[in-house]
């Protein structure tokens, strides 16, 4: 029976059906996946010897370059950073340390210290102690070049790109060896912490390690200096300015004692003259007082005892006069006598009449003696009295400056505070420039090396292994391809096929 499968035989004229592939008289049947897979393979069987070729050239090329390069030899110092202030001193006048990142993790403030490290400061500076200028590897052919193919291929070059006048000139030994430190020096941080490595290429692993090591040593001397600078400029404006602050201060003192002795506000013990002058005749006034009133008490009293019917003896006080003390002694003893006479006696006997002659001669007495006393008291009642009317008088001019003085003395609070306030800031200045004096000569880095570079016994480039690998894939690759592309120039036309729509 003969098959009616469409997939297995195609008439050279079949149904038109859209859609479908229609061969044309003399074409093949349509390849199947494992058709294109057999082919492939049968392709790069045909094809490799051009693959081995390939191949092995593409590892004798490497083994030349490995052959013919110079090997460089690594070398690595770590550096820690300790982004932590140094409180050596309770207020330092610099701050030391590197403050912190806003991004928590100090990512930007280790990121600037590798552009330190990077800088024209510290790379330029091991230039020089290394004399890196006047070395052949850091240098090259800067003053050859010119006469090497490769060199005249580059002017060349320059030449067209540029312009006859606009080339640029060659560099300078300085700027050819940065450069190169720049090309062999890799500055990174190492995982996510404090430290900074500094890997450093060189044909001479002694050179290398040497430099690594000085770029570290450098970058924390340079750091020290920067610190150490900062607080010596710091410690210089505030002697320039402690000198002005000085001359305030004492300026605004002689202002408040000056004010002060213009003004009378010349005190001890926080109290001006004039208080004092005012409590202590305060104090005497009261003692004025007092003996007035005793003066005066004394004096009604001896008038007292002075009444139209005479002397009242019995009122009289003794202790005012010895005399009156005496005569009123006699007086008793008269008029004893004469009560002891009245007894026996009529009043015009003789005896009686006598002691009554001396009675009468001894109460004038007595009244001659109180008066003089009369007029005592009132001589020291008049004296009391013309002291505390003094006291008085002189207590109301004091009180009048007194209260001139509290008036000045508000001004004199306001040159007194200001000069307080003088006082105050030349202190604060004096304790920083002495801090800023101490501080220049403390250490106030903060970095240390924590691991110095050693030199290396094998060259880190080129790295023969990873090379050779890598010539030799990249061979293999190249082989395949050609040997692809020789198959496709070579095999004849497919067979034509169209869609009948």
């Amino acid at each position: 029976m003969q098959s009616t499968d469409t997939t297995s035989q195609l008439l050279p004229y079949p149904r038109e059906i859209p859609g479908t592939l229609v061969r044309h008289p003399g074409a093949t049947a349509l390849p199947t996946l494992g058709d294109e897979l057999r082919q492939g393979i049968a392709i790069f069987l045909v094809g490799w010897k051009t693959i081995l070729f390939t191949t092995i050239a593409a590892i004798i090329l490497v083994i030349g370059y490995i052959w013919t390069t110079q090997p460089l030899y690594s070398a690595r110092a770590d550096i820690l950073i300790d982004p932590r202030q140094k409180q050596i001193l309770s207020g330092a006048v610099t701050p030391t340390g590197l403050g912190s990142s806003a991004l928590g993790a100090d990512t930007l403030l280790l990121d600037s210290q590798i552009q330190v490290i990077e800088s024209q400061s510290v790379l330029g500076r091991v230039l020089r102690e290394e004399g890196l200028i006047n070395d052949p590897e850091f240098i090259g052919t800067a003053g050859s070049s010119s006469t090497s193919p490769l060199g005249m291929l580059k002017n060349l070059l320059k030449s067209v790109v540029y312009g006859p006048n606009g080339s640029p000139p060659p560099l300078s030994p300085h700027d050819a060896a940065m450069k190169t430190l720049h090309k062999r020096l890799t500055v990174e941080r190492a995982d996510n912490t404090y430290v900074i490595s500094i890997t450093m290429l060189s044909t001479d692993s002694q050179k290398a390690a040497r430099i690594a090591n000085r770029i570290a040593e450098v970058y924390v001397e340079v750091t020290s200096e920067a610190v150490a600078e900062s607080t010596g400029e710091a410690a210089a404006t505030l002697d320039a300015r402690l000198n002005q602050l000085r001359d305030a201060a004492e300026a605004a003192d002689q202002a408040v004692e000056s004010y002060r002795a213009k003004n009378g506000l010349i005190g001890a013990q926080d109290l001006l003259v004039v208080e004092q002058q005012l409590r202590d005749l305060n104090t005497d006034l009261g003692k004025a007082r007092l003996d007035t009133e005793t003066a005066k008490a004394d004096l009604q009293q001896a008038l007292q005892a002075t009444g139209p019917n005479g002397i009242d003896t019995d009122r009289i006080e003794s202790n005012e006069s010895p005399v009156m003390a005496q005569l009123l002694v006699l007086l008793a003893q008269l008029d004893a006598e004469q009560a002891q006479l009245g007894r026996t006696l009529l009043p015009s006997h003789p005896a009686y009449a006598e002691v009554r002659d001396r009675k009468a001669a001894l109460l004038a007495s007595i009244k001659a003696e109180h008066g003089r006393i009369i007029d005592r008291l009132q001589t020291r009642y008049d004296a009391a009295l013309d002291k505390q009317n003094g006291l008085e008088t002189r207590l109301h001019g004091l009180e009048q400056k007194t209260a001139e003085a509290n008036l000045a003395t508000v001004h004199l609070h306001e040159l007194e505070r200001t000069a307080e306030a003088d006082r105050a800031v030349y202190q604060e200045f004096l304790k920083r420039s002495k801090e800023a004096s101490e501080q220049v000569g403390l250490p106030s880095s903060t970095a240390r090396v924590i691991s110095s570079a050693q030199p290396a016994s094998r060259p880190s480039f080129p790295q023969v292994s990873l090379f050779l690998m890598a010539s030799a894939a990249i061979g293999l690759m190249a082989g395949l391809a050609l040997a692809w592309i020789r198959h496709v120039l070579r095999r004849p036309p497919a067979p034509q096929y169209e869609t009948i729509n």
